[in-house]
């Protein structure tokens, strides 16, 4: 009699469905923090930038104001989460470290897209404006997010990829148009 031997990958592929399915749960449970850091980092970020590109202000401004903005709101949006995740009944306080940590790596990591063309343009030549490039990467950067969160949470795609970009498209908006009619009142 000649048995059928099982592949010996068949353990490998239920094993990688297992760490991909605790993946995904440890995640989940992240989630929240990524996308409050990271949407608030690329908005508040950008939004600095284009309140000062509205202005008509020199480029080595707007860096300054974009990394100044990342540093000092990274670290308040970083603590307010602490102090959030400590209030709650039971708190732990590795959990809220860990949360206000996500959300500070979330925010610079995310906030940094929009200064990427000010920054490159400090040592090469860009083919294009760096605000329209900037208002590019911001654009994908609110895409990933929203795609990422309709896929983690297996909600309708395009749905929470429209949310991400029309929020964050509606907030720049405003900073533009504050900054360009206190630029030209000034």
């Amino acid at each position: 009699v000649h048995r059928k031997e099982e592949p010996a990958c068949d353990w490998t592929y239920q094993k990688l469905f297992l760490e991909y399915t605790y993946s995904m749960k440890s995640i989940k449970n992240i989630l929240p923090a990524i996308v409050y850091g990271g949407s608030d980092g690329a908005i508040t970020t950008f939004s600095v930038m284009a309140g000062a590109a509205g202005a008509g202000l020199d480029p080595k401004v707007i860096i300054i104001l974009g990394c100044a903005n990342l540093a000092s709101d990274g670290f308040s949006m970083a603590s307010a989460d602490f102090l959030s995740e400590e209030s709650k009944d039971k708190a732990n306080e590795k959990k809220s470290f860990n949360q206000a940590l996500i959300t500070f790596i979330s925010f610079v990591g995310v906030g940094l897209i929009p200064l990427i063309p000010f920054l490159f343009a400090l040592v090469v030549t860009l083919p294009a404006n760096k605000f329209f490039l900037s208002t590019l990467l911001t654009f994908m950067a609110f895409v990933f997010i929203g795609y990422m969160r309709g896929y983690i949470l297996k909600k309708n795609k395009l749905a929470m990829i429209s949310q991400s970009v029309g929020i964050g498209t509606l907030c720049a908006g405003v900073a533009y148009l504050v900054g360009h009619l206190i630029g030209n009142a000034l």
